[in-house]
């Protein structure tokens, strides 16, 4: 194809999609960004309402029926254990070490600097 062809194709388009938009739709887009482009003074000096108060009408802690199912504990590390298990915490642990190892390679790090005492890390501790 030569490259007349091709201009001639693109302005086609070009025609094809500006006939496509009339000219109330066009009018009609500037009018909503001309609304919503006013803007309205704010008084810093009136108080701001208090959100509406929800009035919490259940009990606290753990769910009984979950409770039975974390074996009738009330230690919160076993509800923790259920949202992070050990797969979760070994990658944290191996992207924190990701993260301390590009630091290190990238640093210039002073002799007192604290980021020296850094200890590579194992979801053990």
């Amino acid at each position: 194809m030569d490259s007349s062809s091709d201009n001639s194709d693109s302005e086609d388009l070009i025609s094809a999609s500006e006939d496509y938009y009339s000219s109330s739709e066009s009018e009609s887009d500037d009018d909503t960004l001309n609304s919503a482009r006013n803007w309205c003074p704010i008084d810093i000096q009136a108080s701001t309402p208090a959100p509406p108060n929800f009035q919490f009408s259940s009990t606290p802690g753990i769910n009984p029926s979950t409770k039975i199912l974390l074996g009738n504990t009330d230690d919160p590390m076993m509800f923790f254990s259920i949202f992070f298990d050990e797969k979760i915490m070994s990658f944290i642990v191996e992207e924190t070490n990701r993260y301390a190892e590009d630091f290190f390679n990238k640093s210039d790090l002073t002799p007192s600097s604290r980021a020296l005492n850094w200890k590579i890390r194992t979801s053990k501790n």
